[in-house]
């Protein structure tokens, strides 16, 4: 989110984590960190412990920002309340994008499928 044109889009812009946290070691062979958890903003701060539904059913995410502030729910649980100047020097260090104000949004996958609906977008006034 908030991500320029060019560069990688988690450190020039701000990634917020999808991902299987529940199949990943069993796939990949290998642990998650704590910032890698789905609603993380990753490398920055870590989720709650997600509310993740079965497998095969869909999972709803809210990511709201205004302004400095970044909140992340599933399923109606909050798994990130965070102000982005609390990160100063992350900002400073390799993660420029938390100083950005407003960018593009895109959505990725980790070489497998995912399939997203009902993406609404909205400005906030």
């Amino acid at each position: 989110m908030r991500a320029p044109e060019k560069g990688d889009p988690a450190y020039a812009g701000m990634e917020i984590q999808l991902i299987d946290d529940e199949g990943w070691e069993g796939v990949h062979k290998s642990k998650l960190a704590p910032y890698q958890h789905t609603g993380s903003i990753y490398d920055v701060q870590a989720a709650k412990e997600a509310k993740n539904k079965k497998i095969g059913e869909w999972n709803a995410v809210v990511i709201v920002c205004k302004g400095r502030q970044v909140t992340v729910t599933q399923n109606g649980a909050e798994l990130v309340s965070a102000n982005l100047d609390d990160y100063k020097e992350k900002a400073d260090k390799n993660h420029p994008g938390l100083k950005r104000e407003k960018g593009h949004i895109g959505f990725q996958s980790y070489n497998v499928r995912v399939d997203f609906r009902n993406v609404y977008i909205k400005e906030l006034k």
